[in-house]
């Protein structure tokens, strides 16, 4: 949940890049309305919609925008349904490396004096 601005940290392409890399799915939540508003903090906060999308659709994920309460709970509703992913699991060749070394030491074990029972 953010405005969407870069005030502090890394640049949006780095963040983008990170995440690819990591296999993370951003979904953003923009917060404000694009013509901005003081806080009462202080400062100005500008919603930056276009940074939000670019973020969330490059790492295949959504954005959502939250001007009320509903829409939040909505964003956070659609963000932890359950999805299917596929995750390969390259374990084929070590199983099969492993199965022939067991081969061959069971092959060995019983063309030596353990191949039999007394």
């Amino acid at each position: 949940m953010t405005d969407g601005q870069f005030n502090v940290g890394p640049e949006l392409k780095e963040v983008i890049d990170y995440a690819k890399r990591n296999e993370v799915t951003i979904y953003a939540i923009g917060l404000g309305t694009p013509e901005g508003g003081r806080l009462k903090e202080g400062g100005f906060s500008r919603l930056d919609e276009n940074t939000l999308k670019s973020l969330a659709f490059s790492t295949d994920g959504n954005y959502f925008i939250a001007n009320d309460s509903e829409k939040i709970k909505a964003a956070y509703t659609d963000i932890i349904q359950p999805r299917i992913l596929e995750v390969p699991h390259p374990v084929g060749g070590f199983l099969a490396i492993l199965a022939i070394l067991l081969l061959i030491v069971h092959w060995w074990l019983s063309n030596m004096r353990y191949g039999g029972i007394p």
